[in-house]
């Protein structure tokens, strides 16, 4: 019982000594986000809302620390690096106004919601990112409308330089590829 109080005793004076470490600015991670890349011009009224379902990304690169990918299948999750926000409500924000955007002015197909299911996010510093996954135009519930249709997609992008802002970059700019794919996919041709 002695030593039990003596450790914890112990303990409680190297807290109270300092050597517990608190943000400062020179130890604070720096914080990213995606970047939507949509001109305030796009975003009117004008634009065609398409409605979104499910849009997720895996649980592994849903952190607060930015993932990237080591060798195989290794990923490294960067403590100095975080998301300013979860990164699957950044990607929740960001998809729908790029695609709403690319297809202003365009005739839709008829559906009731997009859905987006990333399987892959995440990349290299030194090398690129890759963004995959599925996504699924759910049918309306009518007579005459086809079942729920699905495509596949693979976007990578370099990174261009090993640093993590480069890296944040090339992911918003593969998510703006992604968004591309989707709007070619839901308007008449």
């Amino acid at each position: 019982m002695k030593k039990i109080f003596i450790s914890s005793s112990l303990l409680l004076a190297a807290l109270a000594g300092g050597c517990v470490m608190l943000p400062s600015p020179s130890n604070a991670p720096a914080l990213y986000t995606l970047d939507a890349n949509v001109p305030a011009a796009e975003t009117n009224a004008g634009v065609p809302v398409v409605p979104f379902g499910k849009i997720s990304v895996p649980a592994y690169a849903d952190t607060p620390q930015i993932v990237t990918r080591e060798a195989g299948n290794a990923v490294k999750l960067n403590e100095m690096h975080q998301w300013a926000e979860p990164l699957e409500r950044s990607v929740q924000r960001a998809l729908p106004l790029q695609v709403s955007a690319l297809v202003r002015g365009k005739k839709l197909k008829t559906f009731s919601s997009v859905s987006v299911i990333f399987d892959r996010f995440d990349g290299a510093l030194d090398s690129s990112v890759t963004l995959s996954g599925c996504v699924v135009l759910h049918a309306k519930k009518t007579a005459g409308v086809p079942a729920d249709s699905a495509f596949f997609f693979s976007v990578g992008v370099p990174v261009g330089t090993p640093e993590h802002a480069a890296y944040v970059g090339a992911i918003s700019e593969a998510l703006r590829a992604v968004s591309k794919k989707i709007a070619e996919q839901i308007v008449e041709k």
